[in-house]
């Protein structure tokens, strides 16, 4: 088992704040250079939606946040992989994503799941 965390988001980018604090966490374990994983299903695959404008909400857009880590990332890591399932049962595309975003099937997403030795949910 490797030493990795996998931040799983199933949450949608507004409306809370579970979201916001996975991709404060993942940012934090590429800052400390641990082996991260980010996977995105459900309503979570809107985090990693270019463009994102929340308007006058008071939320604060979170895919330029996720997009600055992942860019950022040295030797692989952190990783970010989003389920092909929720993406296409929301009606997104693989090109509306930010840089670095995989698209990964469900196999891919098992196995990442199961090389982590720990797992936050959010």
């Amino acid at each position: 088992m490797a030493h990795q965390l996998c931040i799983l988001i199933h949450r949608p980018p507004y409306g809370g704040i579970h979201a916001a604090e996975a991709v404060r966490h993942l940012n934090g374990a590429a800052a400390q250079g641990l082996e991260a994983t980010a996977i995105l299903v459900g309503d979570g695959v809107y985090v990693a939606r270019a463009g994102q404008d929340p308007g006058a909400t008071g939320w604060t857009a979170l895919s330029p946040a996720l997009e600055e880590v992942v860019g950022a990332a040295a030797a692989g890591s952190p990783r970010l992989l989003v389920d092909e399932a929720s993406l296409q049962s929301r009606g997104l595309h693989f090109a509306s994503l930010i840089p670095g975003a995989t698209v990964a099937d469900e196999q891919a997403v098992a196995d990442a799941l199961a090389q982590a030795r720990w797992v936050m949910v959010y």
